[in-house]
């Protein structure tokens, strides 16, 4: 059963599958990775589709809610050729586990995706990470 906190109003959970299973270990690769550079909390991650509901948010690819250690990841994300998903999840794991807002200024912290390279995301992680 779901658990409650899981749920995000625009990203539509995916039921776990043996496709699913292998989407979200792709993604767990890089809270792992994150979690050699400092000492991660647990974190729930979700893949999802983006609800037709909410067309406003048909371009999000992931979303971390605020200091609650839970992040959402969509399917195409993962299996889009032109996102990086270290960036993404190192993104969003500075919103869920401490609680960093969007920053323009900031290549791995502005509101929309770049790719970037691990070297970049490490640095950038780890100097929000040990504020």
């Amino acid at each position: 059963m779901a658990r409650k906190n899981d749920k995000c109003s625009y990203h539509k959970n995916k039921k776990m599958s043996p496709e699913v299973y292998k989407l979200r270990r792709e993604a767990m690769d890089f809270i792992y990775e994150a979690n050699e550079l400092v000492d991660l909390p647990r974190i729930t991650i979700r893949i999802t589709d983006i609800d037709k509901n909410f067309p406003a948010k048909k371009n999000v690819i992931g979303t971390g809610r605020m200091n609650q250690d839970i992040i959402w990841i969509t399917e195409r994300a993962i299996t889009q050729k032109n996102c990086d998903l270290r960036t993404l999840v190192f993104h969003e794991l500075l919103h869920a586990v401490y609680g960093v807002e969007h920053d323009e200024s900031c290549p791995l912290m502005k509101a929309t995706h770049s790719p970037l390279t691990k070297a970049q995301c490490n640095k950038l992680f780890l100097k929000h990470a040990t504020k």
